[in-house]
């Protein structure tokens, strides 16, 4: 047994004013809206009945068949549907590049500027499921994408980011981490995690710099960095594996798991096999000047 259902429902209402356009033009045949200008009603009799042109009624029946397959498009029909999973990150990422003049240093191979940027390719290609966002800073922050999960838009800007794209030179790392707690408040999080990929080491008890709902990893991209794995603090030269792990800690809501088993049953639709036969009956109206029958 087939089990329609409709998606968008409420477009259904619009077959009322098409149905009431077909009622006028049918109890008011177009010969005769013609004809009764031109001659007399005791005239009319004798051979308007005859010489009723029925051909504009195949135009009218493709017409509305035409708008019927376009309404019934637009209401969702769907006979089945199929499974999907559920679940969603409740928390997300915001990455903080530092783009003052001391990134462009080469003290280490590649540059601390290449380096930052390969490591953060490696992150979003680790956790495309997350949510991510990114800010860029100097002396002033600018941000680069709000928190999302696209990943690609950080990709694709990854190459262009250098020191001389900034109108303003400088270091301010609090400035930064202000405004990546201004992207996960517009964003609606309440808890997340800040990614810090910076040529100057962290300032002192910088986890204090955030809500304590909010935890801070602090990427050195120098050469001779320390390392405190206590503080979050690793090297952009050996501390990928490090951050990854510190990502995917269960107790901070960031476990990959959260992509939940669970599935939910989605409707699937197939309005567009309807538009597509909307689309065939509308284009027969204009063969051979059908469409001119409607109105001479």
């Amino acid at each position: 047994m087939v089990n329609l259902i409709w998606i968008r429902p409420y477009f259904l209402l619009a077959f009322l004013p098409l149905l009431w356009v077909a009622w006028f033009f049918w109890k008011k045949p177009q010969s005769q809206q013609d004809w009764h200008k031109i001659c007399d009603p005791k005239l009319m009799s004798y051979f308007s009945q005859k010489q009723v042109n029925r051909s504009w009624i195949w135009t009218w029946i493709l017409l509305i068949l035409s708008m019927s397959m376009f309404i019934l498009a637009l209401a969702g029909p769907s006979i089945q549907k199929h499974l999907s999973k559920t679940g969603r990150l409740e928390q997300a990422n915001v990455i903080l590049l530092d783009l003052s003049p001391a990134i462009l240093m080469d003290d280490i191979s590649p540059s601390r500027l290449e380096r930052s940027k390969l490591m953060i390719q490696d992150l979003l290609n680790a956790y495309p499921d997350f949510q991510w966002g990114m800010v860029v800073f100097s002396k002033m922050p600018f941000v680069v994408t709000p928190i999302s999960s696209d990943v690609n838009h950080i990709l694709n800007f990854l190459p262009v980011l250098k020191p001389d794209i900034l109108p303003i030179n400088g270091y301010d790392v609090e400035k930064a981490i202000e405004q990546s707690m201004t992207l996960f408040k517009q964003a609606h999080y309440s808890s997340g995690k800040i990614i810090v990929f910076s040529s100057q080491p962290p300032p002192k008890q910088f986890q204090k710099l955030v809500d304590k709902n909010f935890q801070i990893a602090w990427i050195n991209a120098f050469a001779n960095a320390k390392v405190n794995e206590n503080l979050s603090v690793w090297s952009a030269k050996t501390g990928l594996n490090q951050v990854n792990q510190w990502i995917e800690k269960k107790d901070l809501s960031f476990a990959k798991i959260h992509a939940s088993d669970e599935k939910l049953s989605q409707a699937e639709d197939i309005g567009p096999y309807f538009l597509f036969i909307g689309m065939l009956a509308f284009m027969m109206i204009f063969r051979k000047g059908w469409f001119l029958r409607l109105w001479v």
